[in-house]
């Protein structure tokens, strides 16, 4: 409706008619003629702005989009490979989403136990350094958190590898305990050595009377007992599986303990009398 026919239809329910001549109309009149004018164009204002849509609100109107619950494809080709310094490492193919695969998810068991998460990576490999008898397997995550199912399980052996060379001699022998009892038997204790393989045993070595020191024999103990032969100094060295030995010992000098004589096991002799001859010298 135009402006005009809307002040048209106002005014005369306030007692105004615009077809009648403007003579009869007054000063006062006049000005209620102009204010009912300027209701009717506010009213219609009003109307049209209420009735008029926002452009704003139009234009932002959006639907929301449906959550992601696809779960990604299983990662394919899952194998593992592990060399001579074992390092374990872990590969396969990329899974697909239909978002987005952010990542995937290691799973290990060790020594037969239950699995339990090592690492999510972005990557379609992982590495690490042997922990025992291990066990992987993984699964693919995207970005509303949906995950595949797991691969098959990979077990890991460790590869025939030439065993190193063992190099590493034992550590000096602790220092060496000498005791001796009254009946000269000599007991000898040390110090366990340590080595990177492990120990056979003990090399003991014997100078007598201040003569080169030459061995006596080779115990797997640390300790070692004989008999007193003279004046005797010793010293001891170890030796490991690949026959690598360790320093000697310094040598230490087997002394005797003071002990008291032994007692006199011999019977006396019963005095007897002279005999005649001898009583006949003695008279003569």
């Amino acid at each position: 409706m135009s402006l005009v026919r809307r002040a048209e239809t106002i005014l005369p329910r306030g007692g105004l008619d615009l077809g009648s001549p403007a003579r009869h109309r007054g000063p006062r009149q006049r000005k209620r003629i102009l204010g009912a004018v300027l209701a009717a164009l506010a009213i219609s204002c009003a109307f049209v702005v209420a009735a008029a849509p926002s452009a704003q609100a139009v234009g932002t109107v959006r639907l929301a989009p449906a959550a992601d619950t696809v779960a990604p494809t299983v990662p394919g080709n899952f194998g593992a490979s592990i060399n001579c310094a074992l390092v374990v490492t872990l590969s396969w193919s990329a899974s697909t989403d239909d978002v987005a695969v952010i990542g995937y998810d290691v799973f290990r068991s060790i020594n037969n136990g239950p699995f339990s998460l090592v690492r999510t990576t972005p990557t379609t490999s992982f590495t690490e350094s042997l922990v025992g008898l291990v066990k992987y397997r993984v699964r693919a995550r995207d970005a509303a958190g949906n995950v595949s199912g797991f691969t098959a399980v990979a077990n890991i052996v460790p590869p025939p590898c030439p065993f190193p060379q063992d190099t590493q001699p034992p550590t000096t022998p602790g220092p060496i305990r000498v005791s001796i009892t009254c009946t000269l038997v000599v007991t000898l204790n040390w110090g366990a050595s340590t080595d990177n393989v492990a120990i056979i045993g003990y090399d003991v070595y014997r100078s007598t009377n201040n003569g080169p020191f030459i061995s006596v024999a080779t115990t797997p103990t640390t300790s070692f007992t004989e008999s007193l032969i003279g004046v005797v100094k010793y010293r001891v060295r170890a030796r490991d599986t690949a026959g690598n030995i360790s320093g000697f010992t310094a040598a230490v000098l087997a002394v005797p303990p003071p002990c008291p004589p032994p007692p006199d096991t011999q019977p006396a002799t019963t005095p007897g009398r002279p005999s005649l001859d001898r009583v006949f010298r003695l008279r003569s």
